[in-house]
């Protein structure tokens, strides 16, 4: 397959973890870059990229696969991927970390986004195929794509916040993408051309899929002229391998060895150019 290549740029650096250490990357509501990280003791550390500040941490909330979002107003939000039945796995802390609520988000959560207007958005894996919903800040039921949509998600791989505040979906088995605007679900591509994709990144008539089951870099894709090209990310001149990766608007983040890179569809439509 032809492909170009995207030399990266660091743009900060992180706290180095060891490997075995479970850590998760996300854009909040306020566009903001989140890692989050479990240490031995049980405490969840929350690290702002590129703020400068020390990490905030929230102590043994006894979760064991959490990831971290925050609203618009500062508050947190922090759930946990897996959970035994009946058990609330989402807590909600004021700007300054005190515990104002908690409530169930269910088993099997693959991803978790908040936008702009405070709704969270929950993804899940196929162990809990409840496909895409949407609560509310108190927990409660806004939208069930399964059950409204006159689509069907088994396992959602990947979830994104575009520019417009809309809401794309690349699910299993299917492999189409569809974005949800105001509670309206058009599927834009029936079949995608990629399969396995970790994270998608939109904007304009472009997609950006970020690894596949055939491996690492990225397929950018037009859907208006159904032509595509790969893009391979290196650094130093060597290709990134299993980065960890974050979506919002046109910007994808990447932790990879202990470094964050930025990329947008900007750059990719260039490298596709050269």
């Amino acid at each position: 397959m032809k492909k170009s290549t995207l030399e990266l740029t660091k743009q900060a650096g992180v706290v180095p973890l060891p490997t075995e250490v479970y850590r998760s990357l996300n854009f909040d509501a306020r566009g903001e870059l989140l890692l989050s990280w479990l240490d031995k003791s049980g405490s969840i550390f929350v690290d702002c990229v590129g703020s400068h500040l020390e990490p905030s941490e929230f102590k043994h909330l006894g979760f064991q696969f959490p990831t971290v979002q925050r609203f618009t107003d500062g508050r947190w939000l922090i759930a946990d991927k897996r959970c035994r039945e009946a058990e609330n796995n989402a807590r909600v802390f004021s700007q300054d970390m005190e515990l104002l609520r908690e409530f169930r988000l269910d088993d099997a959560i693959e991803q978790v986004l908040v936008d702009t207007k405070g709704g969270i958005w929950v993804g899940y894996f196929d162990e809990n195929p409840l496909g895409l919903r949407e609560f509310s800040d108190t927990g409660d039921l806004l939208y069930d794509f399964n059950n409204s949509s006159g689509h069907d998600i088994f396992d959602l791989y990947a979830m994104h916040l575009d520019l417009e505040g809309d809401i794309w979906v690349y699910p299993y088995t299917d492999f189409y993408l569809a974005r949800i605007s105001s509670g309206a679900v058009e599927v834009v591509v029936e079949r995608c051309p990629v399969k396995g994709a970790k994270a998608i990144l939109v904007g304009g008539s472009h997609i950006a899929f970020f690894g596949s089951y055939d491996g690492d870099g990225v397929y950018l894709f037009d859907f208006r002229s159904r032509k595509g090209l790969l893009v391979e990310l290196t650094v130093d001149g060597k290709p990134v391998e299993r980065p960890v990766i974050a979506t919002r608007g046109e910007t994808a983040a990447l932790l990879w060895q202990d470094s964050i890179y930025l990329v947008t569809l900007a750059n990719l439509i260039n490298a596709t150019k050269v």
